[in-house]
């Protein structure tokens, strides 16, 4: 039975206990059912005996056994400082054990991939260095202590870098070409060229980032204002007069550290401009201007014009205006009947030079000297621009030996003119100038050319005078409720007023009142005039018995004018219409007898 026995852990075998009483007293310790029995306070990697002692037979077994080595225990601390050519100082602190040996090693990832640099190094010591060289950048660093197995103790206490190992930048190249074959020079600082940057260390390369600058009027770097960043940069305007310097500046999670520049000594130069192959085009001219344009496919670009008279020597005169792709640019102030050459040049933008002139050039020949002076137009009487009025142009503040000759022109309404008369007066008799302006142009003739021109009100409908020929009073008829009367004769034709007018009939109660036009069904009626072989008649209805009406009479609006004033009072009739005739018959009764007659008695 397992209760008999009784168990002891000694250095050497132990002796019996005599009794229960003695063997607990001793230290003895009994193992019950599932008891597990734990000895403590031993030594680690010790030699001990298990002493079994059966109290019933009283019989004694022993077991040798040994305590597991102890774990070294403690930390290793590394040095600050993880860059190349730097030592790194592991030192092992607070462990149980210091027999040992050391083992850098190097990785990519603190997980994984640990690469051995040196192993049982500085043995039994609580220090241990290593030099990372120029292989171990971008590389975490491992320092491990290994207790030695000779010792009580076992095990590893390790410690690796908190970041890769950093190799100072230690040049940059300025390059002309993509290839990263030619260095830049002097002949290469130009706007337009691009400059390309590379590290002397190409495995940094991915590890910094590129930016461009300008330096300081002093010499001085700026790196605070930043130019561009990349590995390449597009000379542009804003460098011109510059000097120009790249930094590599090391990322914080790369191999690298630090930063470096390279400067180019050479100011930035403005790009020379080609001079343009096409000739400018002649838009128009007249005496003392000429109007040029560069060819439609010149969308993009600045140019300027300049001029040369023919049979003078040197270079042209430019002019000031400049033009934008293939705007048109009028160049003023030239001399009347002379032949001109005109070239162009482009305009330098963005850092680019003017070009020189063109050497190809348009040829042109300015007018006879133009017409001078303003143009006015009047009416005559003063009245307004109207159908049958007569306008008269003059010219004024010209020089009175230019010749010239008048042109009268429609201007219609879709922006299109069509000349209409000559002369300096013109009768407005077409009646489709109406709604339209009318153009007065003086036209030089002889040793004059160009012309000067002015604009009419627009032309209006005519004003015509009322009717003269009157209603004969003793012509005209009424009943109760109506007026009839006879039409004039239309009064002779002049002016705007036609052969085919129609008159409107107008009606007051009073000589003095404002007459009202006839209307039937809401329209107003017109009619047409007498002639000398119809007389025609018109009858007013739906008038008030008993009642005296004043009539007057216009002519209605035509497409040649207005509608006129009512007729004078002076002219107008009164005409009364007729009461009204009782109609019906009398029925008389005598009360009490029912009879429709007398009776006699």
């Amino acid at each position: 039975m397992k209760e008999r026995l009784y168990y002891k852990v000694t250095p050497t075998p132990a002796e019996a206990p005599a009794s229960h009483k003695a063997a607990i007293e001793s230290g003895w310790k009994r193992y019950l059912w599932s008891d597990v029995i734990n000895w403590s306070d031993l030594d680690w990697h010790t030699d001990y005996v298990l002493n079994e002692y059966d109290m019933a037979a009283k019989t004694m077994k022993t077991y040798p056994i040994t305590t597991n080595k102890g774990l070294v225990g403690g930390s290793v601390s590394l040095s600050d400082t993880f860059k190349v050519s730097t030592e790194i100082t592991a030192t092992l602190q607070d462990a149980q054990c210091e027999k040992g040996s050391w083992t850098w090693e190097k990785s990519k990832s603190l997980s994984s991939g640990w690469e051995e640099l040196k192993s049982n190094a500085d043995t039994n010591s609580i220090t241990s260095t290593y030099t990372p060289t120029t292989d171990d950048s971008g590389y975490f660093i491992r320092a491990t202590f290994t207790v030695s197995d000779d010792q009580s103790y076992k095990g590893t206490v390790t410690r690796a870098s908190s970041t890769v190992i950093k190799e100072e930048l230690n040049g940059i190249k300025i390059y002309r070409n993509s290839a990263l074959s030619e260095e830049a020079g002097a002949a290469d600082m130009v706007v337009g060229n691009q400059l390309y940057a590379k590290l002397t260390q190409d495995k940094f390369d991915a590890d910094v980032t590129y930016t461009w600058h300008q330096k300081n009027a002093d010499g001085s770097d700026h790196d605070e204002k930043i130019l561009g960043t990349g590995k390449s940069y597009l000379l542009s305007g804003k460098d011109v007069n510059q000097l120009i310097y790249v930094k590599a500046t090391a990322k914080k999670d790369g191999g690298a550290s630090g930063a470096v520049k390279a400067a180019m000594d050479t100011e930035v130069k403005k790009a020379k401009t080609e001079k343009v192959s096409e000739a400018p085009e002649i838009v128009s001219k007249d005496d003392i201007s000429v109007t040029v344009k560069m060819p439609d496919s010149y969308t993009k670009g600045l140019y300027q014009f300049g001029f040369i008279e023919d049979g003078v020597a040197g270079e042209p005169t430019p002019f000031d205006t400049l033009a934008r792709g293939n705007n048109e640019v009028t160049i003023r102030g030239l001399k009347s009947l002379t032949t001109y050459y005109i070239k162009v040049r482009q305009i330098g933008e963005d850092g680019y030079e003017d070009s020189v002139w063109s050497d190809v050039e348009a040829q042109v020949e300015t007018d006879l000297p133009h017409v001078t002076g303003t143009v006015e137009i009047t009416v005559n009487q003063n009245k307004s621009t109207a159908y049958g009025e007569t306008l008269k142009a003059t010219r004024k503040n010209g020089v009175s030996s230019e010749t010239g000759s008048w042109v009268w022109n429609w201007l219609k309404p879709d922006g299109s003119k069509v000349q209409v008369g000559t002369g300096s007066t013109y009768y407005v008799g077409n009646v489709n100038t109406i709604g339209c302006k009318l153009e007065a142009v003086y036209k030089g003739t002889g040793n004059y050319s160009g012309e000067i021109s002015a604009q009419s009100e627009v032309v209006k409908k005519a004003e015509v005078s009322a009717p003269v020929n009157m209603i004969i009073k003793n012509k005209a008829t009424s009943t109760d409720s109506s007026i009839t009367v006879e039409l004039p004769l239309q009064d002779e034709s002049e002016g705007a007023l036609g052969n085919n007018e129609k008159f409107i009939i107008g009606y007051s109660l009073s000589k003095n009142g404002v007459p009202v036009e006839y209307r039937e069904a809401g329209k107003v009626v017109e009619y047409e005039p007498s002639t000398s072989t119809t007389t025609r008649k018109a009858t007013l209805t739906g008038l008030t018995r008993n009642t005296t009406y004043y009539i007057f009479l216009r002519y209605a609006e035509q497409e040649e004018h207005y509608k006129s004033d009512w007729s004078l009072i002076d002219t107008s009739i009164d005409v009364t219409t007729k009461q009204t005739a009782l109609q019906g018959s009398m029925h008389f009764t005598y009360a009490n007898t029912g009879a429709t007659n007398p009776i006699q008695g």
